[in-house]
């Protein structure tokens, strides 16, 4: 113990004697540290850490599978979610659920927020308890009728509770209005109560009609103890196979998809994460690389004290642990300094997203014990990589050499100059693999940026608008509504036209059902054609710059009492009429009512999904002839349309006073917000790899500029005797191209395997992909070539009268 104390103040004095090295040390320990440190502390949050209820692991997502396969995470029918409780045994029980609009009157202004319907037994599965009141009961689905008269029991999130009502304690048992529709309320969830990343206001309970087979509830389930994930997934695709054959019109072919609940909360962000966590830990190699570089250096320069003490009788051990105990001091203050900017880095990070990016679990993100001993475990590690080079160096056992040597100043050892060139083609090599990556990721975002979606965001103003059951419950209600509200903000200024829409496009929310064609013979139940329903009104298609390819747009004309038509997008063409004029055709749609009608047009494609995925055959209905009572208005505008957000929502407040306005803002943002996660993942790996440009930069001009300094009198001889200085600089840069050459092979091989691994991030470029590995090569080709040539310019201007009298 004495002499470890001994090594550490011995340290502690080399080391603050050394200043100027002691801090770029530092500062490249707490960016390697600190980025990985912050990075895990993201990836545990996220990936690591269990759900926030008890017994998660038991706790799973049943979702089905479309015929074809295209959706494996499809919602599910009433009807099915009857049958599934009927005919399973591995599940304790299945709780549905689904979102809805809902709005808030009565006490305050107005206000939009989402709600969640739920069976009764939804809290009671997940094992949730309320902060105040109770849970739903089995027959509060049956509250609320229009028949009974009696309010819903709502239930209220935290964070609803504490921002409009206060916080009040006595909430329990008090009546407000949701929805236009009297409610009780019976309950106060905990903070921050969550499931599949969404954060409902309010929840209220609804009941599984078996009667009712469209497919629009999630369905989470928790397993029987002892009963196996793999035997959930077995009994429920018996089930499917079952539900197939007896009841094939719904059914047909349609499969069961078991996923544990943290996956499916988990989704997409996974594999990006992963990808990131390795960058980052290779950007951490890198700068354990340049340290190692830096204390050999040191070490070189300290070769005399080495042989002095050496001489004195000091062992190889001891004098390898005396290094390893300054690597591992410098360590432990690079590690302090890198967890005090990871947790100010993540921070920051997480208060800097962008709209469209939602890191699942974002609230579990922080630093607890598991990140602090991940933090203190690295720096460990690190300290003993970096330290592991000067400590063999100095315990070669060429000290009594080195006396000699240092007397003369010859170079050091042809053993520790291979050592600095290894680390320096692992540095470069390293380098490759995360510019290759960062370059296939900017491509992608430039392949996604450049794909045509068919819709034209610019000078667009979007805000969604929910009517209230309990006072539009009648179509025509709904009509007069959208007709006095398009009026309203067509007549404002700066507005060039207004429509409506369902299902805002690029939100990921959209509808689809089956139909089939008049004249055709009929499919077998189960094999009818599918298409997504898209409900428009105004001038939606103008709004957006959709363009009609053939035959009409609606019109005025086709009112409710007007015959039903239908316009379809040109994908629909492709796909169910190749070849043909759609125009005039009939179809039947399995939609509300089963209406039937005519395509009177064609209109181009929109990618309403986004740009990473095609177009999908849609029917347009007509708000006239089918109202929605929750729709996006949509209004062009001749200059910016942020400046409109107000003058819309009082147009809506002057048609419904209790109507409260949400999501206003630009369809530009909108889109943006589908590109937001690859946009953040490029420029998260962009920011790596040019640190890690940077640090292998300044290891190759490192090694260069220290061979330099060691080869001085070598210099200073071979202008004596006519070297010009262009031989010099061929000849020192040449060591640098050398040793960069190997490493940017070395990478070349080991980022081929590694940008495997991110092909699921990717679009429209392949791993590998040579464009982009020729260009990550000849940047850390140039960067090389600087590097070498600055110490090599020196060089040649080597006065050799002053070389050799230094000598």
């Amino acid at each position: 113990m004495d002499t470890l104390l001994q090594d550490l103040r011995y340290a502690a004095r080399t080391l603050v004697r050394a200043r100027g090295f002691t801090i770029a040390v530092l500062l490249t320990l707490a960016l390697g540290i600190g980025a990985t440190t912050a990075m895990f502390g993201v990836v545990h949050g996220v990936l690591l850490r269990p759900l926030s209820f008890p017994a998660p692991d038991r706790l799973v997502m049943v979702w089905e599978r479309t015929p074809e396969g295209t959706r494996d995470r499809n919602y599910v029918s009433p009807a099915n979610v009857a049958e599934w409780r009927e005919q399973s045994t591995t599940f304790e029980g299945l709780a549905a659920f689904v979102r809805f609009p809902a709005s808030l009157t009565g006490q305050g202004e107005p206000e939009a927020v989402q709600g969640q319907a739920v069976t009764p037994n939804f809290f009671s599965l997940l094992r949730v308890r309320p902060a105040l009141g109770r849970v739903f009961l089995p027959g509060d689905e049956d509250a609320g009728d229009a028949a009974a008269g009696a309010p819903t029991p709502v239930i209220l999130s935290h964070e609803l509770w504490a921002r409009r009502y206060n916080a009040d304690p006595g909430i329990i048992g008090r009546a407000i209005t949701v929805s236009d529709a009297s409610a009780t309320v019976v309950g106060v969830m905990p903070p921050e109560t969550r499931v599949l990343d969404s954060r409902p206001a309010l929840w209220i309970p609804i009941a599984v009609n078996p009667e009712t087979t469209g497919r629009y509830l999630s369905v989470v389930g928790r397993l029987k103890d002892g009963a196996t994930l793999e035997q959930a997934k077995a009994e429920m695709e018996a089930v499917a196979r079952r539900l197939s054959a007896a009841k094939p019109e719904n059914n047909r072919d349609w499969s069961v998809n078991v996923v544990p609940l943290h996956d499916d909360t988990v989704g997409e962000a996974r594999p990006a994460l992963l990808v990131l966590l390795g960058a980052v830990g290779l950007l951490l190699l890198i700068a354990c690389a340049n340290v190692a570089n830096l204390l050999l250096a040191r070490a070189s320069a300290r070769r005399r004290e080495v042989a002095l003490r050496v001489s004195l009788g000091a062992t190889r051990g001891r004098l390898a642990r005396q290094m390893l105990t300054e690597a591992l001091l410098l360590a432990a203050a690079g590690g302090a300094l890198g967890v005090l900017a990871a947790v100010w880095g993540t921070r920051l990070l997480l208060d800097a997203l962008p709209e469209g990016v939602a890191i699942p679990r974002a609230e579990q993100v922080g630093f607890s014990v598991p990140v602090f001993a991940f933090a203190a475990g690295i720096t460990l590690l690190t300290g003993a990589l970096f330290g592991l080079a000067p400590a063999l160096a100095v315990s070669d056992g060429g000290a009594h050499q080195d006396l000699k040597d240092s007397s003369r100043g010859s170079t050091v050892g042809p053993g520790r100059g291979r050592l600095r060139g290894a680390i320096v083609v692992s540095q470069v090599a390293l380098a490759v693999v995360l510019l290759a990556g960062a370059g296939l990721l900017g491509r992608s975002l430039w392949r996604l940026l450049s794909v045509d979606t068919g819709i034209h965001a610019e000078r667009v103003l979007t805000a969604r608008v929910s009517l209230p059951d309990a006072r539009y419950e009648e179509p025509e209600r709904r009509v007069v509504f959208n007709d006095e509200l398009f009026r309203r903000v067509d007549a404002l200024p700066g507005v060039s036209a207004v429509g409506s829409v369902g299902w805002l496009p690029m939100t990921g929310d959209k509808s689809a059902t089956g139909f089939t064609v008049a004249g055709r013979p009929a499919p077998e139940p189960g094999k009818e054609p599918g298409a997504d329903i898209r409900g428009v009104g105004g001038d939606y298609f103008r709004v957006l710059g959709v363009p009609l390819v053939r035959g009409r747009l609606f019109t005025g004309a086709d009112g409710a009492a007007a015959p039903r038509v239908f316009v379809v997008n040109q994908a629909f063409v492709r796909e169910h009429f190749p070849g043909e004029d759609p125009i005039g055709r009939r179809l039947a749609v399995q939609w509300d009512g089963d209406p039937v009608g005519e395509i009177v047009g064609v209109v181009g494609d929109e990618r309403e999904s986004g740009p990473a995925s095609e177009a999908a055959p849609a029917i347009y209905f007509w708000h006239a002839q089918d109202p929605w009572s929750s729709f996006t208005l949509l209004a062009r505008t001749t200059g910016e349309p942020g400046a409109l957000s107000a003058a819309v929502a009082r147009e809506v407040r002057a048609v419904d006073p209790l109507l409260p306005v949400d999501a206003v803002r630009p369809m530009a943002s909108v889109v943006s917000d589908v590109v937001a996660r690859p946009r953040l993942n490029a420029v998260l790996l962009g920011a790596f790899s040019t640190a890690a440009l940077l640090l292998a930069a300044l290891g190759i001009y490192g090694v260069i500029a220290y061979a330099v300094s060691q080869r001085t009198r070598e210099i200073g001889v071979r202008v004596a005797l006519g070297a010009a200085p262009r031989d010099v600089l061929r000849l020192v840069v040449g060591q640098g191209v050398r040793l960069a050459a190997v490493g940017l092979g070395v990478g070349l091989l080991a980022s081929l395997a590694a940008t495997r691994l991110m092909r699921g991030l990717l679009f429209g470029v392949e791993p590998g992909d040579p464009l982009t590995l020729a260009a990550v090569l000849a940047v850390l080709g140039a960067v090389a070539l600087l590097a070498s040539y600055l110490p090599a310019r020196r060089a040649a201007r080597t006065d050799p009268l002053q070389a050799l009298r230094a000598e």
